[in-house]
């Protein structure tokens, strides 16, 4: 890896560590609300990354800070810090230009369903709305290992039926938990797909990817 690119790692990771820092500090702890996240991202000036790096650059700093997200989502620290790994996570994917997915585990899916099973409980919707539209949007690769990432068509048959066992059971939890049904979800992803067909027609309106490319001062507030 050359030295330059190394040292843009370094920067945007130790950034990534400051923003969830910044909000698992300043958040309250019954909200842990996105707004706060917000107020933080902007103090560090991270849509900066957007647009300071070329498409290259990206999808491979995107990757890197995928993994920073994902290690707080799925650590042992306090809950405002592992929801903030999770709106990383969700600001990055949205934000970015080159649609890299995030990829998990089968371990890594388990204890996902087992944090979303905690926000449940808590009844902390704003964070289940958003990693539901991540779901929705199909942010994740999946698979058993992390070597299999590169070539899923190797994945056996028993790891894909698991895989797809528990996200059929971590799908049917969400709707259940806003009292909605599989058939329901599905004729909502259809009148969406057809309001995006119909809006791209329109003169004026722009695409999901020239709104990701926005880098004016309500950058964060477009994901919401």
């Amino acid at each position: 890896m050359p030295d330059s690119l190394h040292s843009v790692y370094v920067k945007w990771i130790h950034y990534c560590h400051q923003l969830i820092k910044n909000f698992s500090n300043t958040t309250s702890n019954d909200s842990l609300s996105f707004r706060d996240f917000e107020s933080q991202w902007k103090c560090v000036n991270f849509k900066l990354i957007f647009c300071e790096h070329s498409i290259e650059e990206l999808s491979a700093l995107v990757s890197e800070l995928f993994n920073v997200g994902k290690n707080f989502l799925f650590s042992q620290q306090p809950l405002a810090s592992r929801v903030g790994g999770l709106y990383l996570l969700y600001v990055l994917y949205f934000g970015q230009l080159t649609r890299n997915k995030i990829c998990l585990t089968l371990n890594e899916l388990k204890e996902l369903i087992a944090f979303l099973d905690e926000l449940n409980k808590r009844n902390m919707s704003e964070q289940q709305f958003l990693f539901y539209k991540l779901f929705l949007k199909k942010a994740f690769d999946f698979s058993s290992t992390p070597n299999q990432f590169v070539s899923q068509k190797h994945q056996s048959e028993e790891d894909a039926d698991i895989i797809g066992n528990l996200l059929d059971s971590c799908k049917c939890g969400l709707l259940q938990s806003h009292g909605l049904s599989i058939d329901e979800l599905d004729n909502l992803e259809k009148k969406l797909n057809k309001y995006q067909e119909i809006k791209s027609q329109i003169p004026g309106f722009c695409d999901s990817k020239s709104q990701s490319a926005a880098t004016n001062d309500l950058f964060v507030s477009e994901f919401q």
